[in-house]
């Protein structure tokens, strides 16, 4: 199975999310309740997250038994490729940050021109 209809479904919900925080959220909860809602989810992620550690870990360690060892090992790839693929993850890191520092700085810090950069 292709996990890029997983990535796909997790992005499409993350958009959702901040689409309706400032709508359906904000105007009608309390900053206490919201923290407390966050925690109560939170405690349920890493939950499923360690559920998930344990079942994947089932499965890789009776698959290791079955599998033959490789006669061949796997290149490394070279360092400039992998500066290469450190720089690019960092480019969207940096433009996200970028754009909040001016948006909070420059412009008032209200959410929803929050929304509208993050969205595109």
């Amino acid at each position: 199975m292709m996990p890029y209809r997983l990535y796909a479904l997790s992005n499409l919900a993350s958009m959702l999310a901040l689409l309706s925080y400032p709508v359906l959220v904000e105007p009608f909860f309390v900053v206490v309740q919201q923290a407390h809602a966050w925690s109560v989810g939170y405690v349920f992620f890493v939950v499923a997250c360690l559920a998930s550690v344990w079942q994947s870990w089932q499965g890789v360690s009776g698959e290791l038994e079955r599998r033959p060892a490789s006669s061949e090992p796997v290149p490394r790839p070279p360092l400039r490729e992998c500066l290469l693929w450190i720089g690019l993850a960092m480019t969207a890191s940096i433009l996200l940050l970028a754009l909040t520092r001016h948006l909070t700085q420059d412009v008032a810090p209200v959410p929803f021109l929050w929304v509208l950069p993050l969205s595109i």
